[in-house]
């Protein structure tokens, strides 16, 4: 080994996970011995050993997993990484010298990805890339994970903002287990801290009163909220509302994002300054109301203030009836319909009413749902619709179907046309998926990246098109079904009813195409028939960069 290099290697780096084969795992440690470094965990295995350590510890700031026995590499290390947490540095360690693979894994969030047997002067430039003076060794803006970000505020005070946050952010964290952060920002009377058993500092209004946002500084501020720490919570003491920096408030919610799987907002219904971005901006935005005059107006007039949904945002108008059974409230002024009528949307959601037992669960501890069964199920089905996941508990008729669609329906819908649940089959099965298995299935985060590349490839080709350009769909895809796509094409390419504009890098598709551009640093360096072009393509030195990174020259 570069005594140089290894020199260079910071002993006190950020904590690291193995989980490799017998010969690498013992590399791995023997050289993290010789820099006095050592690991969470080193353990025999690939990513489903890595998934299930997951699961009981908290994510390290370096992961390096094999992924040699994973039949889907890309979808699994997809799924890993939101498991980990974007403050969580992915190296995938396999046995393929491929460039295709290589890239495809750092668009599922691998930081890296090394060609076992491992080089020892890798392997300490790996630490000492990862050893960066960011927190927990933040990837570059190229490669970075983003997680969702989530707003719940109320269209008038007492929607119980606060307690459906809290119970929103505590199931994310404990049963889908994302690394999850809340956000108190009422910085006025804030009761996150509260609700969590936690004593809050004044982290927030430091991070909010900085020039810029510091990564380390959000990391001493944020609390932890049980023994996992996969519930952080950032708020501060009850004081006044200083002035806010919209640009410094949007920064610091990118800058969450890069830490945290999901980030969730607490804003309170009096909206102090900064809120509107918040609620503008984020991926998701739940409203909470219940069936009062008073609260249908409120509704009407954050609506027209925050506008139409950015592309791409979410908005969840919820029910709330945390009010219901109290006195004179004991029924709510407006029915669901008379209320959607007044508003002109939909309501999405409706959350049973807990009765006391929520307050109640304050004198022994934290809150907990678990004393009111009904709730936590609507909690939890709520969830899920936030997380794009489906087959959620609502109490709502319709409201998995209306979010997430089925992957038939998602197909005729493409067509335009009726197309038959045979011919649904067909294209499923043209592009590697199982149509048993995924012509009921709908549309929602279960789904990994790679079966979402084959639905949507299947759904272009539900309708004939003059033309279709497919940017690289071999992307993300496992052999097998990148067979089964090619056939496709073929098929496509000899019925000479539509045209193809392939975007690629692959042999296999290359071959079959009738004219080939060549395009190098954004310009067009050959265009002609095939027998014209590939004989200057096979001529061509393969990308040095990419060679020399794989075989570990660079």
């Amino acid at each position: 080994m570069d005594k140089e290099n290894e020199n260079n290697a910071s002993v006190e780096g950020i904590t690291t996970a193995v989980f490799c084969r017998e010969g690498d795992l013992k590399q791995f440690t023997d050289v993290f011995a010789r820099l006095g470094r050592s690991c969470t965990a080193a353990q025999k295995g690939g990513i489903d050993e890595a998934q299930a350590w997951l699961t009981q510890h908290d994510a390290p700031g370096l992961l390096i997993v094999d992924i040699s026995a994973s039949p889907f590499p890309v979808p699994a290390l997809a799924d890993l990484a939101a498991l980990a947490g974007p403050g969580c540095r992915i190296v995938a360690v396999g046995a393929e010298e491929n460039v295709e693979l290589y890239r495809s894994l750092l668009s599922a969030g691998a930081f890296d990805y090394l060609v076992s047997p491992v080089a020892d002067a890798l392997v300490v430039e790996l630490l000492n890339r990862a050893d960066s003076d960011r927190w927990l060794g933040m990837p570059d803006a190229s490669s970075v994970r983003v997680g969702q970000t989530i707003a719940v505020t109320g269209a008038a005070g007492g929607a119980g903002t606060s307690t459906v946050a809290a119970l929103l952010g505590r199931w994310i964290a404990e049963a889908a287990k994302y690394p999850t952060l809340l956000v108190d920002f009422d910085r006025r009377k804030g009761d996150l801290a509260l609700l969590l058993g936690l004593k809050a500092d004044n982290g927030l209004a430091g991070i909010l009163s900085a020039a810029e946002i510091d990564y380390r500084l959000i990391a001493r501020t944020v609390l932890a909220d049980g023994e996992k720490k996969r519930l952080s919570l950032l708020a501060q003491r009850p004081g006044p509302e200083t002035p806010v920096d919209p640009q410094l408030l949007l920064q610091l919610g990118g800058a969450l994002c890069e830490l945290f799987s999901v980030s969730i907002w607490d804003i309170p219904s009096h909206r102090p300054a900064g809120s509107a971005e918040i609620l503008k901006n984020a991926d998701v935005c739940v409203i909470l109301i219940d069936y009062t005059v008073s609260n249908a107006r409120a509704a009407k007039i954050l609506l027209a203030e925050l506008g139409a949904p950015q592309p791409g945002q979410r908005r969840f108008l919820v029910a709330n009836h945390c009010r219901a059974g109290a006195g004179k409230r004991s029924k709510p002024v407006l029915t669901r319909e008379e209320f959607e009528n007044f508003l002109g949307v939909k309501v999405d959601f409706e959350l049973p009413n807990a009765g006391t037992v929520l307050d109640a669960s304050l004198l022994q501890g934290a809150l907990t749902s678990q004393a009111a069964p009904a709730f936590a199920r609507s909690i939890e089905g709520l969830a899920c619709g936030l997380l794009g996941r489906a087959g959620a508990h609502s109490t709502t008729p319709g409201f998995a179907e209306r979010y997430f669609p089925t992957v038939m329906k998602l197909l005729k819908l493409a067509a335009k046309d009726e197309l038959s649940d045979k011919e649904c089959c067909d294209l499923l099965t043209a592009v590697g998926l199982c149509a048993k298995d995924y012509i009921y299935r709908q549309i929602d985060g279960t789904l990994s990246g790679g079966e979402m590349k084959r639905i949507e490839i299947a759904s272009v080709l539900a309708k004939e098109h003059s033309l279709c350009i497919f940017d690289e769909p071999e992307a993300g895809i496992d052999l097998w079904s990148f067979s089964m796509l090619i056939q496709k094409f073929e098929e496509i390419h000899t019925e000479k009813k539509q045209s193809l504009i392939v975007i690629s890098h692959q042999e296999k598709i290359i071959n079959m195409a009738d004219r080939i551009m060549i395009i190098d640093g954004g310009e067009i360096k050959k265009i002609g028939t095939k027998d014209e072009v590939l004989p200057y393509l096979n001529g061509v030195q393969k990308c040095h960069k990419c060679v020399e990174r794989l075989e570990g020259r660079a």
